[in-house]
């Protein structure tokens, strides 16, 4: 929580943690994202690349921007 609010910090490799989130430069400042539901809460999950140590495909969402 950060205050009153749900706060969820992602870090780490992708390859470690088997997804990435994509974000347009636009959509946040300080290097923080903020996602409200209903909206600006709408993702494209696609498949990403192969993961080099389990070779599972890695899932990729990407951030749908209004």
């Amino acid at each position: 929580m950060d205050g009153k609010k749900v706060a969820c910090y992602l870090y780490g490799d992708e390859e470690q943690i088997g997804f990435s989130m994509d974000f347009d430069e636009s959509e946040y400042k300080d290097n923080m994202v903020t996602i409200i539901p209903k909206e600006n809460d709408k993702f494209k999950v696609t498949i990403g690349k192969e993961n080099p140590i389990n070779h599972l495909k890695m899932i990729k969402l990407n951030h749908i921007s209004k």
